[in-house]
């Protein structure tokens, strides 16, 4: 055997599996908010690691658009008079338990100066 390419991959085996557009749905916006990769989130799920969300201000800016879009949607469904459905439940529900461990996670001292630099359009 000779010394190893330099540009042989690390991880050589591809894994690859069939989503409906719904899940698919599901995996992005947990992925986006774990700010981990989807190659890394995947991963660490399907060994039954837990998956560890740090603070940033890059999922700061996630949980911001998540909650400004389902704001929009329920001004929407409010406006037209209409039940909201399982996939914004879903995607509230998975935002609100993110917002509320970050909320528990020790407070940034001068968090007012940190949310100022993130940009409110998503």
């Amino acid at each position: 055997m000779g010394k190893k390419k330099p540009y042989a991959r690390e991880r050589p085996v591809t894994v690859a599996f069939r989503m409906s557009e719904e899940a698919a749905r599901k995996l992005d916006a947990l992925v986006s908010l774990s700010g981990l990769a989807k190659q890394d989130y995947i991963e660490c799920r399907l060994t039954n690691q837990s998956v560890t969300v740090y603070p940033s201000s890059r999922i700061a800016r996630s949980l911001l658009c998540w909650m400004q879009s389902i704001y929009r949607e329920l001004v929407i469904a409010r406006e037209e008079g209409r039940m909201l459905d399982a996939d914004l439940l879903w995607i509230a529900r998975a935002v609100s338990e993110e917002y509320g461990a970050m909320a528990s996670a020790e407070p940034i001292k001068d968090a007012n100066e940190a949310m100022r630099g993130i940009e409110r359009d998503c």
